[in-house]
């Protein structure tokens, strides 16, 4: 790098604020509160209870991967609010990967009516 960009970059440097973790997690928080709020709205305990008798194995697993996926989901939205965090780390590339490869095996291709 030139003296010339670096002379640049201090001349143009302002005071940073503080990071607001909580102000964060709260907008995380917000934003899964609204996709419950959607969940409860849309959301049929009759054919979830009738597909859960047909195969409790796979809904099982259906249900736990959702979970699995909303976890890294949150932990990776935290992650990109801080600005000294790295990328994505090795670990969380792996569960990240895992949970996507696992939601691709039980996908559930036959969609019947129910999905209108």
């Amino acid at each position: 790098m030139s003296n010339d960009f670096i002379n640049g970059l201090v001349a143009t440097a302002e005071p940073v604020r503080r990071r607001r973790i909580g102000l964060e997690v709260l907008a995380v928080v917000a934003v899964g509160v609204i996709e419950l709020f959607a969940l409860a709205l849309y959301f049929d305990p009759a054919i979830f209870a009738a597909a859960f008798k047909a195969a409790p194995a796979a809904m099982t697993v259906k249900v736990g991967l959702f979970g699995l996926l909303a976890i890294v989901s949150i932990g990776l939205a935290l992650l990109s609010l801080d600005p000294a965090a790295k990328r994505i780390g090795t670990g969380t590339t792996i569960m990240l990967t895992a949970a996507l490869a696992l939601s691709v095996l039980f996908f559930d291709f036959g969609v019947g009516p129910t999905l209108e």
